[in-house]
């Protein structure tokens, strides 16, 4: 016997977990953040992902008129199956476990230096793709498949055209 009086039990303090409660010791879940991410599980993102993520990143960027071949459009859409399956046109992936490569076909704005161009669009397709992936975008392969005039604003209602 000992000479320690009989204690009633207690729940825990607020904000303290409870026995067996993630945080409460012992072997931490799956969703502890102070576990590794390699221990937390796996998040694996598609080339489709990847490759939307492109397209939009690129599209953004002033002076892209569009993504993809300038000719083969009018026969790649009026072929279109499903919408879910097609892929982002104009732009290819090659995705590793942690790096990126990308090509794109783009239509150009007249009057944009391409250079230039070509430097802003690598610029923004790698920070969209390392911000929201973590991947690194290794390369971006640019080809310029056609130039257009920019898209003008629609005028006033019964103006000129």
């Amino acid at each position: 016997m000992t000479d320690e009086p009989d204690r009633p039990a207690t729940a825990p303090e607020p904000g303290t977990p409870a026995a067996g409660a993630p945080g409460a010791g012992g072997t931490p879940s799956a969703g502890d953040p102070r576990e590794p991410a390699a221990a937390r599980g796996a998040v694996t993102t598609t080339d489709a992902v990847v490759a939307r993520i492109v397209a939009l990143a690129a599209a953004a960027v002033p002076g892209v008129h569009s993504l993809g071949d300038a000719t083969a459009r009018p026969a790649a859409v009026a072929r279109r199956p499903v919408p879910e399956t097609v892929p982002e046109p104009g732009v290819r992936v090659a995705v590793g476990c942690r790096r990126v490569a990308v090509d794109l076909d783009v239509t150009v704005e007249y009057g944009t230096p391409v250079a230039a161009l070509a430097d802003r669009v690598r610029a923004e397709v790698a920070a969209a793709v390392r911000r929201m992936t973590d991947l690194e975008v290794s390369e971006v392969h640019l080809a310029v498949s056609g130039v257009e005039r920019p898209a003008t604003p629609a005028g006033p209602a019964g103006g000129e055209p």
